[in-house]
Formats: C-alpha cells, sequence, structure tokens
C-alpha cells in the first residue's frame, strides 16, 4: 500500500476522489503512475 501522503497526490484531491466513489457507490481505485507509485522525485 502505498503512502499517500509522501506520493505528492494532494489530500484535496484524494478527498474528491473519495466523495466521487462514495457517490457512485465505487468499489475499488487504481491510480497509476509515478505518483500513485510514489516515485514522482526519485
Amino acid at each position: 500500500m502505498v503512502d499517500f501522503e509522501n506520493a505528492g497526490i494532494k489530500l484535496i484531491v484524494l478527498d474528491e476522489i473519495v466523495e466521487i466513489d462514495k457517490k457512485y457507490g465505487v468499489k475499488k481505485v487504481i491510480l497509476f503512475g509515478s505518483r500513485a507509485r510514489g516515485m514522482d522525485s526519485v
């Protein structure tokens, strides 16, 4: 599991994703790319 606090994804973006999940009953969200992996600054 990724530590989102250090992944470079702003908390407000994660909050928006969660709200959309709740609204539409999403069961799984897959984030991909260097930020999702926490490797954007490597």
